[in-house]
């Protein structure tokens, strides 16, 4: 009776090509985990930048020329970082007491990730 010692040649082709299969399969999905947390990041750039200028326009008071009707638009530059956000923020006066500032914030290189926050300031309220 002949004993077996070792793998096939054919047991080794196959084990070989489940494991290229799983190393591929996963090398895939890590780049498209890193693309997605690219996106995400700049989403949360993007959302970061318009909160600050909100918070900027709720510090004026009600007549501040700065809060005076009409669209403006700058760029920013991060710090560290090569990435440019270009802001813009529209003011408008739906009554005489209340403003509507619509801000709009998108990284420079993708005109389609828009982040966009609407905020109302009533001057009789204060807020």
């Amino acid at each position: 009776m002949k004993i077996s010692e070792g793998f096939s040649l054919v047991e080794l082709l196959i084990s070989f090509a489940i494991i290229t299969i799983f190393i591929f399969g996963t090398a895939q999905l890590l780049l498209y985990s890193l693309a997605i947390k690219s996106s995400c990041t700049s989403n949360m750039s993007a959302a970061g930048i318009s909160r600050t200028k909100l918070e900027y326009f709720k510090s004026l008071p009600y007549d501040s020329p700065e809060l005076d009707p009409g669209e403006r638009s700058e760029t920013i530059l991060i710090s560290g970082k090569k990435d440019a956000y270009l802001i813009r923020w529209n003011i408008l006066e739906p009554s005489l007491h209340l403003k509507r500032i619509e801000i709009e914030c998108r990284p420079a290189e993708h005109p389609l990730k828009q982040t966009h926050i609407i905020l109302y300031l009533s001057q009789k309220l204060g807020f």
